[in-house]
C-alpha cells in the first residue's frame, strides 16, 4: 500500500510543469530520502 503511494506521488511530480517541477525538487530529494529510510513523514504526518 505504502508503495503504491509512492509510485503515485512520483507519478503525480512527473505531471508538473517545469516551473512547479524546479520549485518542489529540493522537498521530493527530502521525502525520497526520508522514504529509503523508512521515516515516511509525508505518510503518516
Amino acid at each position: 500500500m505504502l508503495l503504491a503511494q509512492f509510485t503515485k506521488l512520483i507519478a503525480d511530480l512527473e505531471s508538473l510543469t517545469d516551473s512547479q517541477s524546479r520549485y518542489i525538487e529540493k522537498y521530493d530529494v527530502c521525502i525520497a530520502e526520508s522514504f529509503l529510510h523508512g521515516l515516511s513523514p509525508l505518510f503518516f504526518t
